[in-house]
């Protein structure tokens, strides 16, 4: 994503567009900017693409933030955390054991690995809320931290 613009195939050809949905599963050939746009893949000339591999296994993180690449490493705020992909017939396989960010609730975590904890709640010392607007679970028993 670039500046809230996401990639779309319409028509056979490769669009910007703020409203556009692409649902199709990441996989060889889809369009990237960069790695973490291909899910575990790697991003070249503007497309997903297997990368061939040597060593048993690396680090790796398939999120948009929480982790940020080092070397071969990934430094990572908590609770998001890189995982391992092992290399299966001479190509990377799918990212076991990572953890992605999640939507923030009223918890006293950092559910959203931004290092705040809560940050969407702003009545700290008042009783969390049980439903948002969209009526699905936002808070648990308890006060804001």
């Amino acid at each position: 994503m670039l500046n809230g613009l996401k990639w779309c195939v319409g028509f056979g050809l490769l669009l910007w567009s703020m409203g556009c949905l692409n649902t199709s599963p990441i996989h060889e050939g889809y369009p990237c900017l960069d790695d973490s746009d291909c899910g575990g893949l790697f991003c070249d000339n503007f497309q997903c693409k297997l990368e061939p591999c040597v060593k048993p296994s690396r680090a790796c993180y398939v999120g948009k933030t929480g982790c940020t690449k080092d070397g071969e490493q990934f430094n990572c705020t908590s609770p998001c955390r890189s995982g391992t992909q092992s290399c299966i017939n001479g190509f990377w396989g799918s990212c076991e054991g990572q953890t992605l960010p999640n939507e923030e609730v009223c918890d006293g975590k950092d559910n959203n690995c931004d290092g705040q904890t809560d940050e969407t709640f702003p009545n700290k010392g008042q009783s969390c809320p049980f439903k948002g607007t969209d009526g699905q679970d936002k808070g648990v028993d308890g006060t804001f931290v």
